[in-house]
């Protein structure tokens, strides 16, 4: 977390010059009403009047800078917290598919939500509250050494014993914070499966039963966090009581001055705001030091998250185009050392050809255009492109444009959905939406339109053509189609299988089980497997 420290550090500088004027007034303050309080006492008026005209400067000197250190503290937090929400999210995207699936989306989630916030407010904050405290004790210390030595030695010595505290209890604090945020990520991993099988549980009538499940993650959740607070609160406490202990020997220690004839009234009532104002920002720095101690663990897997070895790219090539032929030779696969799911398959796509991949469920189909996509590795054989193996070739997304059986659509404009945010004519994209028969869609207002998470503005038969059809719009060499005309209407079906053998210039294979047999006979190869 250190790098994002040092990337924003003219705001840290920013942040220290405030607060030195701030606490230079703040100082000033309290010497002028000792003074005020003296000249009050000696009945010199005029003089009081001038004095108390100096405070009110000071005072509104300091709730000025009061306001800047807020702003450029939340500056500090702001823009740390969006660097490393950034390298998180680019630390994901350098995932392959196999990678990307080891964590579930709610662990996902949590990094982004319950992780950073916790990094936000235990360890960011933290670091500048450390610097306004620590800058608070150095200019109240000073300026109880300009009062009385022997008072400002003995101050520091009682005063710093509480921060002692959080250290001997390192461990307990960071059992519990990790013990919290493990048990959070698994309660919004949960609440995640629950929401989006909302359907299946009201169909099925669980609702009771999910809602018991929910209860007791809930409850496990929060216990954790409680447990997390309460052991918090504990060193808090503790710290608390040994400051106010000290607190109450050196404000005697301040009146037996007085009695002793080395201290005036207003020079004890200076001493008195000064030992308030240092015991508190002593008791606040234990509260950092605990936060900061509490996230150390957090901290390291963050950061180990964002710089994971494993997702550097690996060696290889990148190739320009899809020139001659995609062969399959021998290829067997299976998961986690498994059964296999098939072995010594062997296929060959040829450069503009359309191909058909059948065989009975569970056999393997979508598994195989998969390692094509190199989301996994076979566990023998080979897969090549114009002669060349697909391990060592970097850029094959490139030339490949897949369409899934389930259709993901994003909350965003149509326009969006259909270009995935590359820059293409609108005369273009109705082109193709009236290839596909989606003629109501092809003007500016639905292209401008907002379509709800997983396409929930379109009919089941829109969503797959217009997955459809943001492939086409993106003109790959190879297109992939899993399952496209599954739970289509037959009209639709219709429309779809006769554009997908109108295409050309492209490499089309097509995962299906639906196809009539007179349009199958239209596809270069049939691919079956039982």
């Amino acid at each position: 977390m250190k790098k994002y420290i040092r990337k924003n550090l003219i705001v840290i500088i920013i942040f220290v010059v405030v607060l030195l004027v701030e606490n230079t007034a703040a100082i000033g303050v309290q010497f002028l009403k000792g003074d005020l309080l003296n000249l009050a006492i000696a009945g010199v008026g005029k003089q009081a009047l001038y004095k108390g005209m100096f405070l009110l400067g000071a005072i509104i000197l300091e709730i000025i800078f009061m306001y800047f250190e807020f702003i450029s503290n939340n500056k500090f937090s702001y823009l740390c917290v969006k660097d490393l929400k950034e390298d998180l999210y680019s630390a994901t995207l350098k995932r392959n598919y196999t990678q990307f699936n080891k964590n579930s989306i709610g662990e996902y989630v949590s990094k982004f939500t319950n992780e950073v916030e916790t990094i936000k407010n235990d360890y960011f904050t933290c670091i500048t509250m450390l610097i306004m405290f620590i800058m608070k004790i150095i200019f109240v210390s000073t300026a109880l050494i300009f009062l009385n030595a022997k008072l400002a030695i003995i101050t520091f010595a009682l005063l710093t014993m509480p921060l002692y505290i959080p250290k001997l209890a390192e461990k307990r604090l960071q059992r519990c914070k990790n013990s919290f945020l493990k048990n959070m990520e698994s309660f919004l991993e949960k609440l995640n499966d629950y929401l989006q099988g909302f359907e299946l549980i009201k169909n099925f009538s669980i609702e009771e039963k999910i809602r018991e499940k929910f209860v007791s993650e809930n409850s496990k959740a929060m216990k954790s966090s409680y447990v997390s607070a309460n052991t918090q609160s504990l060193v808090r406490t503790i710290s608390a009581c040994m400051s106010y202990f000290s607190y109450f020997i050196v404000v005697a220690f301040s009146a037996y001055l007085v009695f002793a004839g080395e201290f005036n009234p207003g020079e004890f009532f200076i001493a008195v705001n000064m030992i308030d104002q240092l015991s508190y920002p002593i008791i606040a720095i234990s509260g950092c030091i605990q936060g900061i101690i509490s996230v150390k663990d957090l901290n390291k897997n963050l950061v180990e998250y964002c710089q994971d070895k494993d997702l550097e790219k690996s060696e290889g090539v990148c190739i320009n185009n899809f020139k001659e032929s995609i062969d399959f030779n021998n290829i067997s696969f299976s998961y986690e050392e498994g059964k296999p799911i098939f072995e010594g398959i062997s296929m060959k796509f040829e450069k503009g050809k359309k191909y058909i991949i059948k065989g009975k469920s569970g056999f393997g189909k979508t598994t195989l255009m998969n390692l094509f996509l190199k989301y996994y590795k076979p566990d023998e054989g080979k897969i090549f492109i114009d002669n060349m193996d697909i391990q060592q070739i970097n850029n094959i997304y490139d030339h490949v444009s897949v369409v899934r059986q389930d259709n993901f659509i994003f909350k965003d404009t149509l326009r969006n959905n259909l270009t995935m945010y590359e820059n293409i004519s609108d005369e273009r994209i109705f082109q193709v939406l009236e290839r596909l028969n989606m003629h109501e869609f092809a003007n500016k207002d639905s292209l401008n339109m907002i379509i709800g998470s997983g396409g929930a503005a379109l009919s089941g038969g829109e969503a797959k053509r217009l997955s459809i059809a943001r492939a086409l719009l993106r003109e790959k060499d190879i297109l992939i189609l899993d399952e496209p005309l599954a739970n289509l209407d037959n009209e639709t079906t219709r429309v779809l299988e006769d554009e997908i053998l109108s295409l050309k210039d492209c490499t089309i294979i097509m995962i299906t089980h639906v196809l009539n047999e007179a349009k199958e006979n239209e596809f270069d190869m049939v691919y079956s497997f039982s």
